[in-house]
């Protein structure tokens, strides 16, 4: 196995451990979020989930990925947003070595949020 795939699986589990412990409390921030980015740390990568994901993808080109997860306790597919630590350098200059960052953007559009939501998981369904 390559680095690469080695390296894209740790940050798969990292992932799916950031969700195991954490996706009430993520998706309630989401739930009330207007306009902030919210990012999760899983190393050498940040997460956004759902309007932050939407919110990160308006503001950067330097994305490294659009995910969407079908969970078997969750009705709905959760979307996630990937950028790499030197990814959100690019753009955001008071990075710091947290486990979470709140950015401030623009207020969120929920009608392009639904459109966007709604053409990525219609590719997965």
């Amino acid at each position: 196995m390559s680095h690469t795939a080695t390296s894209g699986m740790e940050n798969l589990m990292r992932i799916e451990t950031l969700i195991a412990n954490n996706l009430t409390n993520i998706l309630q921030k989401e739930n009330d979020n207007v306009s902030k980015i919210n990012l999760y740390s899983i190393g050498d990568y940040w997460v956004a989930f759902e309007y932050s994901a939407f919110q990160l993808e308006q503001i950067s080109d330097y994305t490294d990925g659009t995910l969407v997860m079908r969970l078997k306790n969750r009705p709905f597919p959760i979307v996630l947003n990937i950028i790499s630590n030197a990814n959100l350098k690019r753009f955001y200059k008071h990075y710091s070595n947290k486990e979470f960052l709140q950015l401030s953007a623009a207020p969120l559009d929920k009608e392009s949020f639904s459109t966007w939501y709604r053409d990525l998981t219609m590719e997965v369904n």
